[in-house]
């Protein structure tokens, strides 16, 4: 337990940003691949061409973190790279809104949604119950996951803030 309390809860913040990115990160994957094959019919060749670019800048930011930790402070590097994550579930809520609405959820099916990343999945399968379509479930799961980062970015600012490098955030003092 002292592993969670270590330097005033920094560790426990910390698990909780990396839980809450990956929560938006797997969830924008996981949901964008059902927009484009399930809702749009695109091939899965088609939806990796789609989301390439957005994978590409992912890869291109993981490399930039690991020589940003040991030179910028971990609110800002966590906070920056939230952000970032924000966007691409705001772009999704983005494009999903400029496509009008075609078919109800009972067309396509309840499973449509899937089951890979249960939080989105069911917060998917919810809304798009209660609106009666495969669009609106899938509109819920791109705010969940765009809030998850937004929670991030709120956690790397208003509790990061005394930590420092972020290299430094799992040092005993």
């Amino acid at each position: 337990m002292s592993l969670f309390t270590r330097r005033q809860g920094l560790i426990s913040y910390t698990c909780a940003c990396g839980f809450l990115q990956a929560l938006s990160v797997y969830g924008w994957v996981y949901t964008s691949t059902i927009f484009y094959q399930n809702y749009k019919q695109l091939s899965p060749l088609q939806n990796s061409i789609y989301i390439l670019p957005c994978i590409i800048a992912g890869v291109c930011a993981a490399t930039a973190v690991m020589f940003l930790a040991p030179r910028v402070g971990v609110s800002h590097l966590l906070g920056i790279g939230a952000g970032f994550t924000a966007t691409f579930g705001l772009g999704n809520i983005l494009i999903s809104n400029l496509v009008e609405e075609r078919r109800p959820l009972s067309d396509i099916g309840p499973s449509r949604c899937g089951t890979g990343d249960l939080p989105h999945s069911s917060h998917c399968h919810r809304a798009g119950r209660a609106k009666g379509s495969l669009l609106e479930g899938l509109r819920a799961a791109f705010w969940f996951g765009a809030a998850g980062a937004g929670i991030v970015v709120g956690i790397a600012y208003f509790d990061f803030w005394r930590a420092g490098l972020a290299k430094d955030v799992g040092k005993i003092r």
